[in-house]
């Protein structure tokens, strides 16, 4: 618990570090992030989800629902689908 604590922490300050060099660097890392939970995810909790005894069409919708609800969230933070954010 102490060794993931205490990576957990070197990690978030090096981020925080590295994020306000260039945008070139905070896309970087915000890709490994977001592959880290689309891993996560598809390995281990969809495939938990799936095994249980619900219809396999009501479980495809939902998780077809649910990534489309996380992509309609870059339309809320840009305001325009083709305007892209400069920060």
């Amino acid at each position: 618990m102490f060794s993931f604590a205490l990576s957990t922490s070197i990690g978030v300050a090096i981020g925080l570090g590295l994020s306000e060099e260039s945008v070139l660097v905070s896309s970087i890392l915000l890709s490994i992030s977001t592959g880290t939970f689309i891993y996560v995810s598809c390995t281990e909790i969809i495939q938990s989800e799936f095994e249980r005894g619900y219809p396999e069409w009501v479980q495809f919708i939902f998780v077809t629902l649910g990534g489309a609800m996380i992509v309609s969230l870059w339309f809320v933070e840009n305001g325009k689908p083709n305007q892209i954010s400069k920060n």
